[in-house]
């Protein structure tokens, strides 16, 4: 089992002692092999929004050396997870600066076959609002399964109780337990009508040139309620179907260049 591991934090402070207990836990569920890879490390410059991902291919992004290795890692490992610190109620720079060179996988989901554990410290608040955020963004991305460990230190120092060490065992067996299963988890409601407000917005581009619109026409998703085949309840594909049809109507048609 192969886990790339995201280490948001900037040192190797609470966040990182958080995330290293779940891989300890992990490892004596089974053989796992972890990629740790410091997010403030890497070669990544700042997301400048130019679009080009969205409108040309991800292939044309400045930054795209490092981005292309990130995505690969990712699609890669049979599962991800990542850690962050809340600084000021938020995510830190560097995990936003991920996330927004990946605005393209909001598009274009592929982590379908992915687990993600999100792991948050805190020393104060706003680590529920953090876990969210991430959880929302490898939804969005097209994750399977998305579990969340956070934790209010409440210390500089963080203090390993039996309580937090049977907490973080429990949520490392879980994600565990699901990486192994390789079961497929329908996705809610919300995933679908999100995805199929993207279906309508990339039909009626008129061009017929962008990224988006040659990848959906390429994997024929304009034709599925999902990406992937997972949604056998009939309400939730009514839903897709329902939501797809009615933007089309009402949504202007786009002539992106």
């Amino acid at each position: 089992m192969k886990v790339l591991v995201l280490l948001g934090s900037l040192r190797k402070g609470n966040t990182y002692k958080l995330t290293k207990l779940v891989q300890d836990n992990m490892n004596e569920q089974g053989d796992v092999e972890f990629e740790e890879i410091f997010l403030g490390d890497i070669d990544l410059g700042y997301c400048i929004s130019c679009h080009n991902c969205i409108l040309k291919g991800e292939e044309f992004c400045p930054h795209r050396e490092t981005t292309d290795m990130l995505e690969q890692k990712m699609l890669n490992a049979d599962a991800i997870i990542i850690s962050a610190p809340v600084y000021m109620l938020s995510v830190p720079g560097v995990v936003k600066n991920l996330v927004d060179h990946f605005a393209y996988i909001l598009h274009r989901p592929v982590l379908f076959d992915k687990n993600v554990l999100v792991v948050v410290s805190t020393a104060g608040g706003g680590d529920k609002k953090v876990a969210k955020y991430l959880k929302d963004v490898f939804e969005y991305w097209g994750a399977n399964k998305v579990f969340i460990f956070r934790h209010k230190v409440f210390a500089i120092k963080l203090e390993i109780t039996d309580k937090l060490a049977q907490k973080a065992k429990r949520i490392s067996k879980m994600f565990y337990n699901s990486i192994e299963s390789k079961k497929l988890k329908e996705p809610s409601v919300r995933r679908i009508a999100f995805y199929n407000a993207f279906r309508a917005i990339t039909f009626l581009d008129t061009t017929e040139d962008t990224a988006d619109y040659k990848y959906y026409k390429k994997l024929d998703w304009f034709d599925k309620v999902y990406p992937v085949d997972t949604v056998k309840n009939p309400f939730k594909k009514a839903i897709g179907n329902i939501t797809f049809h009615i933007l089309k109507k009402i949504v202007p048609k786009s002539n992106k260049q």
